[in-house]
């Protein structure tokens, strides 16, 4: 006789691991590993990396203190505190994840400094 109570569980296990479905926020996708393969070069930045995606990128790490620069000359230009800044980001830290069509690894702090420099231009 079968036993359907370990099939229960399982499943029950697996919908609590499911995401849940894209929702109107979600906006920022990531590009599917078969299309990238196609053409590599054409879905990976070569300059700057704006958001989490490619964030850790090695070959990009030069532009990250252009970025501090441009978000301290951001600050400057309207007058605002870095405290305030960083608490008006942390206060959209869940619609801003929400963006994304993949659950980020990013903690909430982390979430929110990369989002604070990389939000802001010249």
């Amino acid at each position: 006789m079968m036993n359907t109570d370990d099939v229960v569980i399982h499943v029950k296990e697996i919908l609590e691991r499911a995401r849940p479905p894209i929702t109107k926020e979600c906006c920022i996708y990531r590009v599917p590993q078969l299309i990238r393969q196609l053409n590599q070069e054409a879905y990976t930045p070569k300059v700057v990396s704006i958001g989490p995606y490619h964030h850790n990128s090695l070959h990009l790490q030069n532009m990250e203190r252009h970025k501090v620069m441009y978000l301290k000359s951001f600050l400057e230009r309207t007058n605002t505190s870095m405290e305030s800044w960083i608490h008006y980001i942390a206060s959209k830290e869940p619609l801003i994840r929400h963006c994304y069509s993949d659950a980020l690894q990013f903690t909430p702090n982390n979430l929110i400094e990369i989002i604070s420099v990389d939000s802001v231009s010249q």
